[in-house]
C-alpha cells in the first residue's frame, strides 16, 4: 500500500519580482510537464489582479497572503506599487485541442467567450456598437469572424473601465498547434491543420501582445518552442527563457533545498539541478515513440547506458522539419519535452522515472509497474524458477534493429529503477546507490527490510555483509546479476523474533 505523502509549501513568489524587473514586455518561459507552470500563473494572477467589486477587507486579506512570503519580506515596496493594480486577461489554451480545425476553433471561441463573460462588467462603459460586439463574442457566436482581435479589444475596454493597463497571462501557448501531433506525424495528415492554427495564433498574439497601448506586461508559459519566430513576429519586445537559460532557473521546479518528497531530479537549468514537483509522465507519448524509432541507434545506446551526448539543437521547432525527422529538431523536441536534459553542455536522461519512459518505447513489457511487483513477490517467496520464467517472457521490440545486443543492459537499468519504484509504492523508505554496473537498494518498513544488490556482468555473493536493523522481523537479502544472456539470482529470507 502506498503511503500518503505529507503536503509541503515551496515559496516561488520571487517570480513576481523577476517579472517586474524584466526588460521585455512579453516573457515566455518554457519548461517540461509538471514544473508548476500553471500554479505559478495562478500565483501571479492572485498578486497582480485588480479585482472588480472587491471590498477593501477582501483586498487586504489577499495582500496578507504575500506579506509573510519572500516577495513581502524581500521586496515589500512591490506590495505598495504592483499588488492588485492591473486587470488580468488570463488565456488558458490547454483544452483547445480537437481532431479537426473546426473543433479547435470552436474551443478557442469558448475560451475567449468565457474571458469576456468574466469581464462583463465593462459593458457599462461601451458604446452601442461595442456592446453589440461584446455580446456576440460572449455568446460565442460562430458567425463572428474577428476572434483573433477580440482580446486586444477587451484590453482596451478594461483600460477604459479601470484606467489601468492589462497584465496578460497565457498558459500552454503552443498547445492548439502542437498537441495535434500526438497522432502519426505526417505532413499530409497534419500540415493543413497546423498551418491554419499557427496562422490564427500569430494573429491573436500580434494583436494582443504587439503594439498594444493597453498592455503592461505579458507572461506566457509552455513546453515547446514552436515556431516562436513566426508566432511572435508581431511582438517587438519579446524574451524567451528555456531550461538552457539561467533566467528564472529556480522559479519553476524544486531545488535540492525545497524538493521535499519529489524524486524527479536530474534536470539542469543555469547550473542548478531541479526536481519535478509533479512526478507524472512527460507528454507527447505517441509522438516520442515515433521519433525514437528514427533516432540514430548509436546515440540511443549511449543514453540507455546512462552516458552523455554532444547534440545539436535548434532555437525553434518547425513542423515540417519534425515531419522529416530532422536530427537537431528531434533532439530539441526531446529536450524541451523533458526526455533529456543538458548538463555541462552535454545531454543525458535526467532520472530513473524518465529512463523508464524511454524503456516503455523500446520494451513496453519492461516498463510495466506490475512486472516488478510480481518479480519481487517471487523473490520473497524464493520462487527462483518462476522469476527466470517471468523475465523470459519479456520481449524487446526491435524498434531500431540494434536492441537484441543491448537487452541485458536495458534489463539491468530497468530492473533497478523498477524495483526501487515498486518498493516506494509499497510504502518502504528507500535509500540506495546506483552506478552503470552496480546497484544497492535498501528498503525498510516498520517490520520488514529489503537489501537488494543488482550487478551487470558480475556475480553476486550470498555472503555479503549487510547492516541489518534490529527492529525488523522480516529480512530479505536479494542478489541479481545480469550476465551475457543469463541472470544469476541469490535469495536469503530471514524471519526473527524481535
Amino acid at each position: 500500500m502506498q503511503m500518503a505523502q505529507k503536503p509541503w509549501y515551496v515559496d516561488k513568489t520571487m517570480l513576481i519580482h523577476d517579472l517586474c524587473q524584466t526588460d521585455s514586455t512579453v516573457t515566455l518561459v518554457l519548461r517540461p510537464h509538471g514544473f508548476g507552470k500553471t500554479t505559478n500563473l495562478l500565483m501571479l494572477r492572485t498578486f497582480f489582479e485588480l479585482v472588480h467589486d472587491e471590498s477593501i477587507i477582501e483586498k487586504k486579506n489577499r495582500r496578507k497572503l504575500f506579506e509573510r512570503l519572500c516577495i513581502g519580506t524581500h521586496h515589500p515596496t512591490l506590495l505598495d506599487t504592483e499588488f492588485g493594480r492591473y486587470p488580468i486577461i488570463h488565456l488558458n489554451l490547454r483544452h483547445v485541442t480537437k481532431c479537426t480545425w473546426e473543433g479547435s476553433l470552436n474551443k478557442l471561441r469558448d475560451v475567449i467567450g468565457e474571458i469576456f463573460r468574466k469581464h462583463r462588467y465593462v459593458i457599462e462603459c461601451l458604446s452601442g456598437a461595442e456592446k453589440d460586439e461584446f455580446t456576440v463574442i460572449e455568446k460565442k457566436d460562430t458567425s463572428y469572424q474577428e476572434y483573433d482581435s477580440a482580446l486586444q479589444k477587451l484590453s482596451m475596454y478594461l483600460h477604459r473601465f479601470h484606467g489601468a493597463k492589462c497584465v496578460v497571462l497565457v498558459d500552454e501557448y503552443e498547445t492548439p498547434a502542437f498537441d495535434r501531433v500526438d497522432v502519426p506525424i505526417s505532413q499530409q495528415f497534419n500540415g493543413a491543420y497546423y498551418r491554419t492554427m499557427i496562422g490564427i495564433l500569430t494573429r491573436v498574439y500580434s494583436s494582443l501582445l504587439g503594439d498594444n497601448p493597453y498592455l503592461h506586461k505579458a507572461f506566457m508559459v509552455g513546453i515547446l518552442p514552436v515556431e516562436t519566430h513566426v508566432l511572435f513576429s508581431g511582438c517587438n519586445d519579446f524574451g524567451i527563457h528555456s531550461m538552457a537559460h539561467g533566467d528564472f532557473s529556480t522559479r519553476f521546479g524544486f531545488t535540492e533545498r525545497d524538493k521535499g518528497d519529489a524524486r524527479g531530479g536530474g534536470y539542469w537549468c543555469g547550473g542548478v539541478e531541479l526536481h519535478r514537483p509533479q512526478y507524472n509522465k512527460n507528454g507527447f507519448a505517441d509522438t516520442i515513440r515515433q521519433i525514437i524509432a528514427h533516432i540514430d541507434s548509436a546515440k540511443i545506446i549511449v543514453l540507455l547506458n546512462r552516458g552523455r551526448l554532444q547534440l545539436d539543437r535548434r532555437d525553434s521547432i518547425e513542423f515540417d522539419r519534425l515531419c522529416k525527422r530532422d536530427d537537431a529538431t528531434v533532439w530539441t523536441f526531446l529536450y524541451h519535452a523533458g526526455y533529456i536534459t543538458m548538463r555541462e553542455g552535454q545531454f543525458e536522461i535526467p532520472n530513473a522515472h524518465v529512463y523508464m519512459q524511454w524503456v516503455s518505447c523500446v520494451a513496453p513489457d519492461l516498463s510495466e509497474p506490475s512486472l516488478y511487483e510480481a518479480l519481487l513477490d517471487m523473490l520473497v517467496a524464493s520462487e527462483i524458477e518462476a522469476f527466470h520464467r517471468k523475465l523470459g517472457t519479456i520481449t524487446i521490440e526491435h524498434v531500431c534493429g540494434w536492441l537484441p545486443e543491448m537487452w541485458m543492459d536495458i534489463y539491468y537499468h530497468a530492473f533497478c529503477f523498477g524495483v526501487d519504484s515498486d518498493l516506494r509504492r509499497r510504502g518502504y523508505a528507500v535509500t540506495g546507490t546506483y552506478t552503470a554496473e552496480q546497484c544497492h537498494i535498501s528498503a525498510k518498513t516498520q517490520d520488514t527490510q529489503f537489501y537488494i544488490r543488482v550487478t551487470l556482468g558480475e556475480n553476486v555473493s550470498d555472503q555479503e555483509v549487510v547492516d541489518l536493523h534490529d527492529s525488523v522481523a522480516k529480512v530479505h537479502l536479494l542478489g541479481i546479476a545480469f550476465q551475457g544472456n543469463q541472470t544469476c539470482v541469490s535469495v536469503r529470507n530471514h524471519t526473527r523474533i524481535v
